[in-house]
């Protein structure tokens, strides 16, 4: 089974090609995809089984519930299903000629098929894949404390993120958004600026990354405050289970996931940042 989702679709359709050459020289393995887009990467053109999920960003317009979680699940139901004997999910372009070679380890498949599908994988993509990350599911929580710079391919467009990570209480995702972001810091708070490069980087997709820092870092359900210019309004950001907050750095205003709304100014980000996680603690006190 072939784990394909929204974060990896730079390399998908190359790592398919690669797939299918192994598949055609042995009857000993049958390729199912578990995917949460099945329009992407011309996943039709293969004559494989195919299960969905809800990708990551949709989840979350219909559903407090941790993606994650239900996303494993869906997995694991699937695997029962189809009696899977070997489950692969490269993250990044770098994971998949190891990804390649298990199957034709698994799967005995000659030396020679092996090399010709990493060679087509790895003419196919390029090197420009393999500097990129794509999405930050599989690779977050191996930053370490201080600054990292990271190229990456979002859903929607390329990006460029400067990572500050602490002993934080929280996390702040900035958009465009360089001296809010550098506030939050101030105020101790681990931090992941997006410089947009290419495309759209959708409120959805910062939500999500807002979602996928907090398990990295904090390994619980928040807090989250996400900043940038919300022209659309902030109330999609918001249906995200972990983002407490949205500040639109347009207007200047910061609204919570508990309703309320307040104008700030960049020097009013701290205390800001510190009644924000108090609530987010009572909140959760009151949940225990």
């Amino acid at each position: 089974m072939v784990i394909s989702t929204e974060a990896t679709q730079s390399f998908q359709r190359a790592f398919y090609e690669a797939l299918e050459m192994m598949q055609q020289v042995t009857s000993s393995f049958k390729v199912v995809v578990f995917t949460d887009d099945v329009t992407r990467a011309g996943l039709r053109d293969f004559d494989w089984a195919i299960e969905h999920c809800f990708s990551e960003s949709n989840w979350h317009k219909i559903s407090h519930r941790n993606w994650l979680e239900m996303a494993a699940a869906r997995v694991q139901w699937a695997q029962r299903a189809y009696g899977v004997g070997l489950l692969t999910a490269p993250t990044d372009a770098r994971e998949v000629p190891a990804a390649l070679r298990r199957v034709a380890r698994v799967f005995e498949i000659p030396d020679s098929t092996l090399r010709t599908a990493i060679a087509h994988f790895s003419g196919t993509v390029g090197d420009s894949a393999s500097s990129s990350r794509n999405g930050l599911r599989g690779w977050l929580h191996q930053v370490e404390e201080g600054v990292s710079k990271v190229p990456i391919s979002l859903p929607g467009g390329e990006a460029f993120l400067t990572i500050t990570k602490s002993d934080a209480p929280g996390v702040f995702i900035g958009h465009d958004s360089g001296e809010w972001t550098r506030a939050a810091q101030q105020a101790g708070w681990s931090s992941i600026e997006v410089t947009s490069v290419a495309g759209e980087v959708s409120p959805a997709v910062l939500a999500s990354l807002a979602g996928a820092a907090c398990d990295a870092f904090l390994d619980s359900d928040g807090p989250a405050v996400v900043a940038g210019l919300f022209p659309d309004g902030v109330e999609e950001t918001l249906q995200h289970p972990k983002v407490l907050a949205v500040v639109n750095i347009g207007t200047g205003l910061v609204a919570t996931a508990f309703g309320s709304s307040t104008e700030a100014n960049v020097e009013d980000i701290g205390l800001i940042l510190q009644k924000l996680n108090l609530a987010h603690r009572s909140a959760l006190a009151l949940t225990i």
